[in-house]
């Protein structure tokens, strides 16, 4: 297995289902700024396939956004019946996601600017995804 399925052969037991939800989203947000379908990998095509249409949580929402759907009111839902840290890290996580997308894929980088604003009054020191905000949606 070479490097380009790493992902692909990452596992982790101890988080459960929302995990594989994780990283179909994770797969997408990476084909999305590769822009090389040669890097497809089937059987996480295959996982954030499936977690598309059953996952429930913002991960599920989030692989439905990459899909072109409206998850406005659905990730608000879902984020409003959380508490805490669990909250802070989904949103932070959702506001990334959203960023991206609005920047890679709908070529709209100054509705991701905003969403890294709200982004950083977040934040979430250590967390990947205010790391990786700073790093590519500026």
């Amino acid at each position: 297995m070479g490097q380009r399925d790493t992902l692909a052969d990452a596992e982790s037991p101890l988080e459960g289902q929302s995990f594989y939800a994780y990283k179909g989203l994770l797969y997408r947000y990476i084909m999305t700024r590769a822009t090389n379908s040669d890097l497809s990998n089937s059987s996480l095509e295959k996982l954030a396939d499936y977690y598309t249409k059953h996952d429930t949580g913002h991960y599920g929402a989030l692989l439905r956004m990459w899909q072109g759907q409206n998850i406005t009111t659905e990730i608000s839902n879902i984020i409003g019946k959380m508490e805490n840290s669990d909250q802070q890290d989904a949103y932070s996580e959702v506001l990334f996601y959203r960023a991206a997308y609005e920047k890679f894929v709908k070529g709209n980088s100054p509705v991701a600017l905003v969403m890294l604003e709200q982004l950083n009054t977040l934040s979430p020191y250590g967390s990947i995804e205010w790391i990786y905000g700073n790093r590519v949606l500026k």
